[in-house]
């Protein structure tokens, strides 16, 4: 529904055989999940992860795609030489494949010290991809939150001229720390978690809350900005649902969930691209109705669950 969509899709969660039928997204960049896991599915390749990739960019001929090379995520029992070696080995192997004009390239960095990310993000740079993803941030967060700006900073010193995509962040602080270090762009499904399990975010300055009376799953967070925070009506705010009622948001059925989804990635937008011309199309009488009409249909559709 939104014309300035930019999603992430992942081989593992979204089929190669799909027919997306919505709007086409703005950008689409796509992981190549289905390597990461590996272990799980030892017949998994490089080039057969790849082909799932490209298959699913057949899906968005209208979108601004970005394919991410195979990656190897470091592993506890692991040496993380052997995991940066094959992530490097993979990335040079990526950068000389055949890909369809105009799809950018993306090259992937995990690594478990500032020192180890600064390795591998110089070698990646040298392959000349259109951008340089920073992966285990999300883990890092949660496990070496004072490691975490300094494997930024390594990021960013490392990779020059190539912009720097952060993969799978969304706390406060940290958008902060990307901001400041000048990376390129960021991906997230708090968002859309927060809204399946009952909770809801607001930006500028980002809070996350649970409504009084909303059971979750989710253990609770030692952030302030947590799911312990609790509301007992929502607050005054500006997105599609909230001008239609904001009372939707509170809702456990099917419906709430779609309302907590649709204002916490306008919020989430709102918190990472701040307010400009994308707006627009929220506000638009076209963008209400199609609300109005997803949120009335899985009040009572027996497939809306799926």
């Amino acid at each position: 529904m939104d014309p300035q969509a930019r999603l992430l899709l992942s081989p593992t969660t979204y089929s190669s055989r799909a027919q997306y039928s919505s709007q086409p997204p703005y950008e689409v960049m796509i992981d190549s999940g289905a390597y990461h896991h590996g272990g799980r599915n030892v017949s998994r390749t490089r080039l057969r992860a790849l082909h799932d990739q490209l298959t699913i960019a057949q899906q968005f001929p209208d979108s601004q795609v970005t394919i991410a090379h195979c990656d190897v995520l470091p592993r506890a029992a692991a040496d993380s030489r052997s995991s940066i070696h094959a992530t490097l080995i993979n990335a040079e192997w990526f950068m000389a494949q055949p890909l369809p004009a105009g799809y950018a390239r993306m090259t992937t960095a995990q690594a478990r010290t500032p020192d180890e990310m600064y390795l591998v993000v110089t070698q990646l740079a040298q392959f000349g991809p259109d951008l340089i993803g920073i992966g285990g941030l999300a883990n890092l967060h949660r496990t070496h939150r004072k490691l975490l700006p300094l494997m930024i900073e390594g990021a960013v010193e490392a990779a020059g001229d190539t912009p720097l995509h952060a993969l799978g962040v969304t706390a406060q602080h940290v958008l902060d720390r990307l901001r400041a270090n000048g990376v390129f762009s960021c991906d997230s499904a708090t968002a859309i978690w927060c809204a399946v399990y009952g909770s809801v975010i607001y930006a500028r300055p980002y809070r996350r809350y649970r409504f009084v009376g909303e059971k979750s799953s989710r253990p609770e967070s030692p952030q302030v900005t947590g799911y312990y925070s609790s509301l007992t009506h929502p607050l005054p705010c500006c997105c599609p649902v909230c001008r239609d009622d904001p009372r939707q948001l509170m809702g456990s059925d099917m419906r709430g969930k779609y309302a907590r989804c649709i204002h916490n990635h306008y919020h989430l937008k709102l918190e990472i691209e701040g307010e400009g011309e994308w707006q627009a199309a929220y506000s638009s009488a076209g963008y209400q109705s199609v609300i109005t009409t997803l949120l009335s249909s899985t009040a009572s559709s027996p497939n809306a669950a799926r």
